[in-house]
């Protein structure tokens, strides 16, 4: 399927103008740089003014390795002495204090048990297409290049929403109707953290006989550029609880002031029941105090629903993804022959 289109200058202003207006109308904006504690200011995010070309076999084959990825780094996470095997050589220099302690953490939550009854994995993987030369012909290769937990990005419903900036600019440009397998629209993602969420609360309160648990989103960095997509999540659970869930925000010193956890390892705001603890960012690069690894190692305790638990935090590093792309690594987590291959030819060495 091939369109040939042609614009002279006044045509594309038009276009990116109409664009831009139609960006600020569906939530396609964030903070502004010089503004990122007020919301009465706002910009649009970064965006292409039409979608970028993708080989389709690519595309398809990273949707196919998907849930082998995401089954990857749970085991990972679940494997403690694979990743003290990992961490060995960093938890031997004096720089990595920080590690060290959440590598602590973990260990004595396992001797104690865990006391969470499910755990939330939200992961986004980013790939590149590798072109190999052989021969005279080009072949192409997904390979993929990192791995996030936590602030995963197209779990908020970005994706949906460029999709449909995009089928606007193009039928504007003289393109429309594209089927989907041409321009995937992606609906699924509309809502994809907030299901996950509002999925762990209900099966907490199932296990759990707490009146009106909460969700509590830690909130590690009150200017953000990202405060309208925090804040995204809190309406799609609303909107699909039919507001009988409660989102709190919290910064880390209130959890130190605030949290608490009773004797049956139940964590508690404010006398408060927490059914899911959200952190949509990763904080292994923090620097805690002692009091500060003290409330870490609460919540990590307790039976809060974690996304980012701790052992997850510490397994989509980009430590862990080098070693991964080793030889045999891969395989040490997936004992079916025909699921290894299918990660291990997608990996690559990551740079730290």
């Amino acid at each position: 399927m091939l369109y040939l289109v042609v614009f002279d200058e006044e045509n594309v202003q038009t276009l990116v103008d109409d664009a831009i207006d139609y960006a600020h109308n569906v939530f396609l904006v964030a903070r502004t740089s010089e503004k990122l504690d007020k919301s009465d200011y706002a910009q649009i995010v970064p965006f292409t003014l039409f979608p970028s070309p993708y080989p389709r076999e690519m595309f398809k084959e990273a949707i196919d390795v998907a849930k082998a990825m995401s089954l990857l780094y749970f085991r990972v996470s679940r494997d403690f002495e694979f990743l003290k095997m990992v961490y060995k050589d960093v938890l031997e220099l004096d720089e990595s204090e920080t590690i060290r302690n959440y590598m602590k953490i973990c260990e004595e939550v396992l001797n104690e048990g865990i006391k969470q009854p499910m755990t939330i994995y939200l992961q986004r993987a980013d790939y590149f297409v590798n072109v190999r030369e052989d021969g005279a012909e080009k072949k192409y290769e997904l390979k993929q290049i990192e791995v996030n937990g936590g602030s995963v990005g197209g779990a908020n419903g970005i994706p949906t929403r460029i999709a449909k900036l995009h089928v606007r600019t193009l039928t504007k440009a003289g393109i429309p109707n594209l089927p989907e397998d041409v321009l995937p629209k992606n609906p699924n993602a509309k809502a994809g953290a907030a299901e996950a969420l509002l999925h762990a609360w209900r099966l907490y309160k199932q296990k759990f006989t707490h009146s009106n648990p909460i969700i509590v989103n830690l909130v590690l960095k009150a200017k953000s550029y990202w405060h309208f997509l925090k804040r995204y999540d809190e309406y799609e659970i609303e909107q699909l609880s039919k507001n009988n869930v409660k989102v709190t925000y919290v910064a880390w010193g209130e959890c130190k002031r605030d949290l608490t956890m009773d004797d049956d390892f139940t964590l508690r705001l404010k006398g408060q029941a927490v059914a899911v603890f959200y952190t949509n960012i990763v904080i292994t690069g923090v620097k805690f105090t002692p009091q500060d690894l003290e409330t870490l190692k609460m919540i990590e305790r307790s039976t809060a629903i974690k996304s980012l638990s701790l052992f997850y935090e510490l397994s989509v590093s980009k430590k862990v993804q080098q070693t991964l792309s080793l030889p045999g690594m891969v395989e040490r987590f997936f004992p079916d022959p025909k699921e290894a291959p299918m990660v291990a030819t997608r990996k690559t060495n990551p740079t730290k």
